[in-house]
């Protein structure tokens, strides 16, 4: 889940809640669901089916072709956190969460932190996500901070699209 900060509530409400249920051997998704709720905005509420061993998946009973091993957005972000980024310096994963299909291509530096005098392991990854038939107007640039745990934790998340800046900030852990 996530909304606006309270700052820009003010101005701007919005908040969204992502499931996304994944294949155990494979860790692909199997079913994707979102609802964005915006204010002024009818809400969105969306599910998605994915058929990885035919190919396809299924929005609102259209089918569209996926390339294999495509994640959605939540499951992308579950596969990085399962990541041996001492061992991968760059990646790439298809991704597909509504019509085209995409490519997330990243690289790894590591960087130690020094908080409250103790020394963490974090990895910066610096990245675009872009459609796989290449058309240069739909793509974006992010930025992961993820520290290393028994998993990665992603701490802070940029990403500019559209002429957009949208920075979320881990905020708990449950």
């Amino acid at each position: 889940t996530a909304e606006t900060s309270r700052f820009f509530s003010k101005f701007f409400a919005a908040g969204t809640s992502l499931d996304s249920f994944v294949d155990v051997h494979q860790l692909n998704p199997l079913l994707y669901r979102l609802k964005l709720t915006v204010s002024g905005r009818k809400d969105i509420n969306e599910e998605i089916i994915y058929n990885q061993k035919d190919g396809f998946m299924s929005v609102s009973g259209v089918k569209r072709l996926i390339l294999p091993n495509t994640q959605d957005p939540l499951s992308s972000m579950f596969n990085i956190m399962h990541m041996d980024f001492e061992k991968i310096k760059e990646f790439q994963m298809n991704i597909n969460a509504h019509k085209k299909n995409y490519i997330l291509k990243g690289i790894v530096q590591h960087k130690d932190l020094s908080i409250n005098n103790k020394l963490h392991k974090t990895y910066i990854l610096k990245g675009k996500v872009f459609r796989q038939d290449k058309n240069p107007y739909h793509q974006s640039s992010f930025t992961f901070v993820l520290l290393k745990e028994k998993v990665n934790i992603p701490c802070l998340i940029k990403v500019f699209s559209g002429g957009v800046l949208i920075q979320a900030k881990l905020v708990d852990i449950r």
